[in-house]
């Protein structure tokens, strides 16, 4: 992979580090809650993130990160993990499975890009620092994780009550988040033309796919219907900036759906790996992929009106050069309609 040293993101321009993205005068100050267990780095987390006009409060000794992530409800949690430890990607899930903490963004700091890639495949984490940093570098994550929380921030706060089946799949899907995308990108890296692309579009599949399963498995638990989820404007403006992304590459729309379909073949083989538990039969596999297969195909009606638009957009049709434009009575059509 093509990567910065200091941050798993792709380079880009930076947002600005004093009030983050989406914060203005009149609100509070964002809230940051910082887990480091070694004290010198604390403190200096601590320091430069104060300096960058962020409250922060330091997780108190004893206390489990995701139940008191969940009790105090940061804006943002700032997590430290050097080399993960064995528990940390229990903790990166159930983050992920509370809905409590489902909506908080996460920065994950470890000193392994591997780490950072595995933990950027979780939706709940926006942004992966990668140690050594320089003081801006951890600045400018909290402000990007800040400006982009995670998919279930995006959705409508309803919460139905999901037939016993969808629940228990939403779990699964939860507690597979981050093999699920990790797996779409490993298939998509095998064909073209990912596999001979792929350093220059590893960094926005990382982006974009735990948006679309963390979106669609949230909505699952929340008893969404596919058409809420389509009408939500952050989801929009996400599969929008990835489309217009993906025509700068150079990517036809063939590439473009399979990398959703890819993702949707990945989900749905975690539920078959299900099939059989007491809580989860054959027929209920079935029904549960027809709701996935339903969110997809409502997701990738957006995809498919935004290429067109954003192709209209960059190459509009020209007018030819013996014809003038029509003119349009008050009516709404030319004259005589």
């Amino acid at each position: 992979m093509a990567a910065r040293s200091e941050t798993c993101s792709e380079e880009g321009d930076s947002p600005a580090v004093e009030p983050p993205r989406g914060w203005t005068m009149s609100k509070k100050v964002p809230r940051l809650l910082l887990a480091e267990g070694d004290p010198s780095l604390r403190a200096l987390d601590e320091l430069i993130l104060r300096e960058a006009g962020y409250e922060v409060e330091n997780l108190p000794p004893g206390e489990d990160l995701v139940a008191y992530a969940a009790r105090t409800r940061p804006d943002a949690l700032i997590v430290d993990v050097g080399p993960p430890a064995p528990g940390f990607w229990d903790v990166i899930d159930r983050l992920n499975a509370n809905p409590s903490t489902d909506t908080i963004p996460v920065v994950v700091i470890t000193t392994a890009e591997r780490a950072a890639i595995e933990a950027r495949a979780a939706p709940v984490v926006r942004e992966a620092v990668i140690m050594p940093y320089d003081i801006d570098a951890l600045r400018h994550a909290v402000a990007r994780a800040l400006g982009s929380p995670p998919p279930a921030a995006l959705l409508p706060e309803i919460h139905r009550a999901a037939p016993p089946a969808v629940a228990f799949a939403a779990d699964a899907l939860t507690g597979n988040s981050r093999q699920i995308v990790l797996r779409t990108i490993a298939r998509l890296q095998r064909d073209e033309p990912f596999r001979s692309r792929f350093a220059e579009l590893f960094g926005s599949l990382l982006d974009h796919l735990p948006v679309i399963s963390g979106a669609i498995v949230a909505a699952l638990r929340r008893g969404l219907t596919p058409e809420e989820v389509r009408a939500v404007p952050g989801l929009r403006n996400a599969v929008r900036e990835h489309i217009r992304e993906r025509i700068g590459r150079g990517l036809r729309p063939g590439d473009i759906l399979r990398e959703y379909q890819t993702l949707e073949d990945q989900m749905l083989a975690v539920l078959r790996d299900q099939v059989g538990h007491a809580r989860f039969s054959a027929m209920d596999a079935v029904d549960v992929d027809r709701a996935i297969d339903a969110f997809f195909g409502e997701l990738l009606r957006v995809a498919v009106d935004d290429y067109a638009d954003e192709l209209r957009r960059r190459c509009p049709a020209p007018l030819p050069s013996n014809a003038a434009p029509a003119r349009v009575t008050s009516a709404g059509g030319p004259p005589g309609a």
